[in-house]
């Protein structure tokens, strides 16, 4: 979905507007691409037509969002910070935290498996496998590791190595989650 298309959505008028001045916009090349980002006051109208499912929607890549807000349940302060205590714990436990990672490496591929994508990589991959500084995390295999000084080529390496193996082994080819730009 482009920009252009939000304004074509059968959407009452006074449910979606735009909060832009073509003075006013701010424009950035972008890899080559004219990228224009804007201030929309309200999409609530787009509720129905939005859709979100694991890590995709169908908004086009193109948009960039700079913000947002959502609205919550109104629950006591006590309740909320236990769950987000629970939630920290939780995951402290399962992934490496307060070291120099770059967050979960590859997605799971969950229209070619039911594995999770740290099983793949357990199953075919030694967790010694390292490039320089850039290891596996000990702790979640998903989670690859700048150890001290590992450079973009050793992380890369890495990364694409791990890659290699799984399909090799499993015949399952895992998409990095995160955006390798050269």
């Amino acid at each position: 979905m482009q920009i252009d298309d939000l304004k074509k959505l059968p959407i009452n008028d006074d449910e979606l507007h735009f909060d832009y001045d073509l003075k006013k916009l701010n424009w950035f090349n972008i890899g080559g691409k004219t990228k224009v980002f804007f201030k929309a006051k309200s999409l609530t109208g787009l509720v129905n037509f939005l859709k979100f499912n694991y890590r995709g929607s169908n908004l086009s890549k193109d948009l960039i969002f700079l913000s947002a807000t959502f609205e919550g349940k109104k629950t006591e302060q006590k309740k909320i910070l236990q769950t987000m205590e629970q939630m920290k714990n939780s995951k402290d436990k399962a992934q490496p935290t307060k070291i120099k990672t770059g967050g979960s490496t590859f997605k799971n591929p969950i229209d070619q498996t039911s594995k999770k994508v740290w099983e793949l990589i357990n199953e075919s991959v030694p967790n010694s496998l390292s490039f320089g500084d850039a290891i596996i995390s000990e702790k979640h295999m998903n989670f690859f590791v700048n150890k001290k000084d590992a450079s973009f080529k050793d992380m890369k390496k890495l990364i694409y190595t791990v890659q290699e193996k799984v399909q090799k082994k499993t015949g399952i080819n895992i998409n990095p989650e995160i955006i390798i730009v050269e």
